[in-house]
């Protein structure tokens, strides 16, 4: 075989990277690289068209292996044994969360999350444990302040039901900065009595439960205000920092906390951007840990993963599918310790049988079918995964050291240092999303027709952290929301108007002109609602504005190629005599002044502000 290789590779020459240059210059035509081909992330990575050995050379982990320091190629040595998550809503029905749980067990479920509302009492927690199998099962909770009395009741309830309690895995998500960073407030309004209560929390966990991790960061909360894959990575490593630090003055030692800590990370759809936010936590937090002394076998981070809520849809949600299965795919690929697909209806309801089945089977293909479970860190040693993975971990360690100048992640917070970068880039998002470079499929691009969802929207099921009191906070909370808010209370606007309306396509002239533009104008104006009315070809424009007269339109678009506009734009809006808003699809620059003198002032074009136009079209309908 290994001659049969030489043979090969002695018909194929080496090619340099001087010389694919010169082939892709050539190709351009004197087109700008940089411009042309060199891709910008959001947080201003450049991501080359093509990759090479010697950009692996700045990067000094790639001879450690699964399972060695600083795990950037994750924690096992062999394998990717995630385990498949799923979360309960408990409410005041613990024997029927308990009976879910069970059910789920044996669904090959390996990890359930129990949200409580409430602190049960000892009767409601073993009612709600009883017949668990944990020798299978890892056990959370996300049950904020109170999981602090969780944790002497785990304890009882083991004694009780005669199982080790240092058997038992799983997590507690107390989290008082995650707390601070949603509501503005430390548990108990305290930043002494949130450490205080988690160092008697982390020295319990460690003598009674040592495989219970008791803290949790929740940098996905970042992701679901709109940061940017570097700043959740960031920011979120601060914030395990600040745990080091804060409880370190409390006697906790370094090593003991990391133990007992837990990442909780969205995963996006920016498919391999993600991928490598992962391997890049790992080996983020194996430096800060290394920096705190801890010994490298145990400078590793348990990685929880949870797809985007941001991303997530009302309208079209059966996209929601396709949207949690690439993210499944991206942590599952960066070998995250376990994973939590959010249903396809989470952004509006409260989630069914069918939509949870659906949530559980991704992760069941990606594991029997596809087999993601049999490989450690496949990703491991693509130059293009490699270089994105150290890019976004210098990007990220430089947010961190800004944080760690400003006195750390509770001072930069409290000074609104971490709001302003996170606002500053959800608002770049937010206008990338309304003038669509970045698309929400079904949402500000390509809308199913006829669609509403106003009926089917469940208010009280949404996921917005609780509120709190404004008064007297350490500083101003994120917002956490999703990506296609503004485009759906738009739509929204038009399903509670009296009547909806009408958009009537006037078009004629050149064929593929017409017929672009008027997919371009039905895809427009349906992302607000609208009923849109398509047709094939008018001969004049007279005839055009009976037709939309008739169908009773609110708004008609004349759709054509820029140079048959002249005469026929003007003609058209004489022929409608006011009755409906003419509007042009594209920019004819050429008839621009005639047009505006003739009081043709609406346009419609792929650098327009979709959101905007669309609202004040609403407001010309007296919709909004």
């Amino acid at each position: 075989m290994s001659d049969i290789n030489d043979k090969l590779f002695e018909d194929f020459a080496p090619v340099s990277t001087q010389e694919w240059m010169r082939k892709i210059e050539a190709d351009l035509k004197g087109a700008d690289f940089e411009r042309r081909l060199v891709w910008r992330t959001i947080e201003g990575l450049k991501v080359k068209p093509f990759h090479r050995s010697e950009d692996l050379s700045p990067i000094g982990y790639l001879a450690a292996a699964p399972g060695e320091f600083p795990f950037v190629r994750g924690h096992q040595p062999s394998g990717n044994p995630w385990k498949v998550r799923q979360d309960l809503e408990v409410g005041t029905d613990y024997a029927g969360a308990n009976a879910k749980a069970r059910h789920l067990a044996e669904l090959d479920v390996t990890s359930i999350c129990f949200r409580l509302e409430q602190e049960p009492s000892v009767q409601e927690l073993y009612q709600l444990l009883d017949g668990l199998a944990l020798d299978r099962v890892e056990l959370n909770f996300e049950a904020g302040e109170h999981g602090m009395e969780l944790l002497p009741l785990l304890v009882n309830w083991s004694h009780y039901a005669k199982l080790d309690p240092k058997q038992i895995r799983g997590s507690l998500n107390f989290d008082p900065l995650g707390e601070l960073l949603t509501t503005g407030h430390f548990y108990w309004d305290s930043q002494e009595a949130s450490m205080g209560n988690a160092r008697n929390m982390i020295d319990k966990a460690s003598k009674l439960m040592p495989n219970l991790q008791v803290l949790n960061v929740n940098a996905r909360h970042f992701h679901n205000a709109g940061a940017s894959a570097s700043q959740e990575l960031g920011f979120g490593i601060a914030m395990g920092s600040e745990y080091l630090s804060l409880l370190g003055q409390e006697g906790v030692e370094p090593a003991k906390l990391a133990k007992h800590l837990r990442f909780t990370f969205a995963v996006g759809s920016n498919y391999f951007l993600e991928i490598a936010k992962f391997r890049a936590a790992r080996l983020l937090w194996a430096k800060v840990l290394q920096a705190y002394g801890v010994p490298e076998q145990d400078c590793w981070a348990y990685l929880h993963a949870e797809t985007s809520y941001w991303n997530t849809t009302l309208y079209d949600p059966y996209v929601n599918m396709l949207r949690g299965t690439t993210e499944a795919m991206s942590a599952a690929i960066a070998g995250v310790d376990s994973l939590t697909v959010l249903p396809f209806d989470a952004a509006y309801a409260k989630p069914g049988e069918f939509s949870e089945r659906v949530a559980r089977n991704i992760q069941h293909l990606l594991r029997h079918e596809a087999y993601f479970d049999k490989v450690a860190d496949p990703a491991g040693g693509s130059y293009y995964v490699e270089s994105l993975t150290h890019a976004l971990a210098e990007k990220a360690w430089e947010l961190f050291q800004q944080v760690e100048a400003q006195g750390g992640f509770s001072q930069a917070f409290r000074a609104g240092k971490i709001q302003e970068q996170v606002e500053e880039m959800a608002r770049q998002r937010d206008m990338s999303i309304a003038t669509r470079r970045e698309n929400l499929l079904g949402t500000n691009q390509f809308p199913n027709f006829g669609e509403r969802m106003a009926d089917k929207i469940d208010w009280q099921a949404h996921r917005a952290p609780r509120n709190r009191d404004a008064q007297n906070h350490e500083g101003r909370p994120l917002k956490i929301y999703r990506g296609g808010d503004a485009f759906e209370r738009l739509r929204l606007n038009t399903e509670e108007a009296q009547r909806t309306p009408l958009v009537f396509m006037a078009t004629f002239g050149n064929l593929a002109m017409r017929r672009a533009r008027s997919t371009f104008s039905s895809n427009f104006f349906g992302c607000a609602g609208f009923a849109i009315k398509d047709n094939d070809n008018f001969e004049s424009p007279e005839l055009a504005a009976q037709a939309a007269l008739e169908a009773g339109a609110d708004i008609v678009v004349a759709c054509s190629s820029d140079d048959e506009y002249g005469t026929w734009v003007p003609r058209l809006k004489q022929a409608l005599g006011g009755k409906a808003v003419v509007v042009v699809a594209g920019y004819p620059a050429q008839w621009l002044e005639a047009f505006k003198a003739e009081g043709i002032e609406n346009f419609i074009h792929l650098k327009s502000n979709v959101l905007e136009e669309l609202q004040a079209y609403q407001k010309m309908l007296s919709i909004a």
